[in-house]
């Protein structure tokens, strides 16, 4: 059951998706960094991730922007190599799923300002 709507979840913040790889304003920008600071904090908190997710993150990964939004997007494709590669997904319950989490959505919300400000 749980396993369902974090796919639900998932997929209604995926039906929002707007990236195009022509993209170049601060404006787009902000507006897709933003939606998949969402999706990641979504995933984190839903403890779940699908091929769908990974679309639209690897699509955003593809997009180049100019040095200033590069290292935003690096930051944020930081936190989303991190949730893959070190979260437990085998034992949901492991103790250091929830030290990472927690590490993870701060980065977030300190991404989230920082585009706010932009």
């Amino acid at each position: 059951m749980n396993k369902i709507l974090v796919m639900i979840s998932i997929i209604l913040l995926l039906s929002g998706c707007s990236m195009d790889r022509e993209k170049s304003t601060n404006v787009e920008f902000n507006d897709d960094a933003v939606y998949i600071v969402d999706l990641l904090r979504q995933c984190i908190t839903l403890f779940g991730f699908s091929e769908d997710v990974r679309v639209v993150v690897d699509d955003f990964s593809e997009m180049a922007y100019d040095e200033d939004k590069e290292g935003i997007k690096k930051r944020i494709l930081s936190v989303y190599m991190a949730f893959l590669g070190k979260t437990n997904f085998k034992d949901k319950d492991d103790p250091n799923n929830n030290t990472l989490h927690d590490q993870l959505l701060k980065e977030l919300d300190e991404i989230e300002l920082i585009l706010s400000k932009k």
